[in-house]
């Protein structure tokens, strides 16, 4: 039972970084080498239109992004066949006794690694040193953070990018840091939860220098 748990939640965080964490991050790392280019330029007509329309295009990719990863069933049953990480984090929640400190144990020893450096990473993911499993109250404060988090920007895509809401005032304004806030906490969020499942940490999260085009930037604006 527990072995086609732990290989659906290796399935799903494969799935959740191929198809949803990967691109929003690489789209962060192009989107911030723009804003380098384009900030002293602000106030003028240079590529302005140009500028603008990715400025757009990123805010709808990212935001969207965010929000499929915040897709949560508990919220709309409709959606219930869906993954994403909030999904994984509901499943895990469900079966906290079976991620115990014992079993994160095994995995570094079989890689020869000291028993403390395990325990180091087990406390950080469960944010008690005493613990000998995870909770699952730790787990739905760690979903509650990313509602929290991400809710500014799920509410800009709800109602502005997917629909178009009758009352503007309702929707506010969603500044670049919340946007930036809420992807750091989804990848952070990710990190902790592929360590504890996979027993292996990850070293970088996207291969940013694959995606530099500051050079092809500097062209429009040098």
């Amino acid at each position: 039972m527990s072995n086609r748990l732990f290989g659906k939640w290796r399935r799903w965080l494969h799935r959740i970084y191929n198809e949803q964490l990967l691109y929003l991050l690489i789209n962060q790392h192009i989107f911030r080498q723009l804003a380098e280019c384009t900030t002293p330029y602000v106030g003028t007509n240079r590529a302005a239109y140009l500028a603008q329309w990715m400025k757009q295009g990123y805010v709808a990719f990212a935001g969207t992004a965010v929000r499929r990863m915040l897709d949560d069933p508990a919220e709309a049953r409709k959606r219930a066949n869906i993954v994403s990480l909030v999904v994984l984090l509901r499943d895990v929640e469900q079966h906290a006794p079976l991620f115990t400190r014992k079993r994160f144990r095994k995995r570094y020893t079989d890689k020869r690694l000291p028993i403390d450096i395990a325990d180091q990473d087990f406390y950080s993911i469960t944010r008690n040193k005493r613990a000998t499993c995870l909770s699952a109250s730790r787990v739905r404060r760690d979903i509650k953070a990313l509602g929290t988090v991400g809710g500014p920007v799920r509410r800009l895509v709800n109602k502005v990018i997917a629909h178009t809401e009758r009352d503007r005032r309702k929707v506010g304004k969603v500044k670049f840091t919340q946007l930036d806030d809420a992807i750091q906490a989804l990848a952070e969020t990710f990190r902790r939860y592929w360590l504890l499942i996979q027993g292996t940490s990850l070293t970088r999260l996207a291969p940013f220098d694959e995606y530099d085009v500051l050079s092809d930037l500097k062209k429009i604006w040098p």
